[in-house]
């Protein structure tokens, strides 16, 4: 991020923290720093409980039943209540050096602040939602989708090709995925372009393809990632997977891609994709592109590309909305192009059952964390996130909570009742 104040991730000791009217300029989410935001309290207890809930994932513009996370917060409430729980976890908050210094200054601990739990949409309500509505980027919504599996032709603002990953030192230049904010000359170059492209086992840039052959690396490329913004906050994927063929494609019928296997899904951003550099004798560095890499370990879904973190790690979409000439285009051009985001696709939403742990791994470093992304709710050790869907049950709910809060799910007669309630508090409008 540019600074302290273009971090959106953070939240108050308060019930329930909402974005201003006017949408961050510059995104992604970084557990890192500081941001303007407008505190509102849907339920009072919760902020008696210590329970902080974050719903700045909601569509912005609409103001539909579909786009309100209210009844989840009412039954995060609902179950609080009834198992009479408290919420105790914390995280720290660290701040940056300028962007001159931003890779190497030793990081500060500014304070500590509660863990949040972060209400994620459902792709189908952001559907509803979002129905009827016009693109703007002043109401912070930049695709209209018109399906649950919308089409978004051109428009894609983040691009990455991947090519097989070559073992060796690690090497960096200014075409190195590198922490937010920081310009690309303040990357220090290491090795030759063909040695960091390779190396690296990918390139992050809006030319994609095109780029690709001009660096010479086309018939080597084995697939190709690209993000665009719904909104802010709520992003859309394309995963293009090359099907082998022995042989170079170049002068043949077909492209690189042309019958390539496709993925798509949404995905919610939540931190930058890398971060200062680590040091020397770093113990996982043969398991990263370069000294800026933030791992990425889950076991709720495969990565589909081998030795890379697809789609976990995704290009970083960014706001193109003004004049491509404009002094606020090249900024955010110069913070965010060529970088990476770690996002949460909805597959793996799923398959945590709607409930999303994000916690530090032993490597973990301020300013160069790597993570853990699981659902098991009876781990409580190193928790920076807690991200919970639209999708969950409410027996997953109920469940998590009180696991959360170091008590044993309610059974029986008990259970029945805390269901009862979050039913009763769902149908609350």
């Amino acid at each position: 991020m540019m600074g302290s104040r273009l971090s959106v991730l953070v939240s108050l000791a308060i019930g329930v923290v909402a974005l201003a009217d006017d949408p961050p300029a510059l995104l992604p989410l970084s557990f890192e720093g500081h941001a303007v935001v407008t505190p509102g309290l849907v339920d009072a207890d919760l902020a008696s409980r210590q329970f902080v809930v974050d719903e700045r994932y909601r569509v912005p513009v609409s103001s539909e039943t579909f786009a309100s996370m209210v009844p989840e917060i009412r039954s995060i409430a609902a179950v609080a209540r009834a198992l009479d729980l408290r919420w105790s976890f914390q995280r720290e908050v660290y701040e940056r050096g300028t962007t001159e210094n931003a890779l190497t200054l030793p990081p500060v601990v500014v304070r500590t602040e509660p863990v949040p739990i972060v209400i994620l949409p459902e792709p189908r309500r952001v559907v509803d939602a979002m129905m009827g509505a016009k693109p703007s980027a002043k109401g912070g919504v930049f695709v209209v989708p018109e399906s649950v599996r919308p089409t978004i032709g051109g428009g894609y603002t983040g691009i990455t090709v991947y090519v097989p990953r070559v073992a060796g030192e690690q090497v960096s230049d200014a075409m190195t995925p590198r922490m937010q904010g920081v310009a690309p000359s303040g990357v220090p170059r290491t090795s030759s372009h063909a040695d960091s492209f390779v190396r690296l086992g990918r390139v992050v840039s809006r030319q994609g393809l095109m780029g690709a052959d001009r660096l010479g690396i086309y018939d080597d490329v084995i697939a190709q990632a690209s993000t665009a913004m719904i909104t802010h906050c709520i992003w859309y994927y394309r995963l293009e997977i090359a099907n082998p063929h022995k042989g170079k494609r170049r002068g043949g019928k077909m492209g690189v891609l042309d019958d390539a296997t496709i993925l798509y899904d949404w995905c919610f951003p939540i931190m930058d994709a890398n971060g200062q550099a680590r040091p020397a004798g770093d113990a996982r560095s043969a398991e990263r592109a370069s000294p800026y890499e933030n791992l990425v370990t889950t076991r709720l879904i495969e990565f589909p590309l081998k030795s890379q973190q697809a789609p976990i790690v995704l290009p970083t979409a960014w706001d193109m909305s003004d004049e491509i000439n404009g002094a606020s285009y090249s900024a955010r051009k110069e913070a965010y192009e060529g970088t990476e985001t770690i996002v949460l696709p909805q597959r793996l939403i799923d398959a945590a059952g709607g409930i999303v742990i994000v916690r530090k791994a032993p490597s973990w470093r301020p300013l160069a964390p790597d993570i853990v992304i699981d659902a098991d709710t009876k781990n409580h050790t190193g928790i920076l996130g807690v991200y919970l869907s639209q999708v969950v049950t409410d027996e997953r709910l109920i469940d998590a909570l009180a696991e959360l809060c170091g008590k044993a799910p309610p059974v029986g007669a008990a259970r029945d009742a805390v269901l009862e309630a979050v039913g009763a508090a769902r149908g609350q409008r």
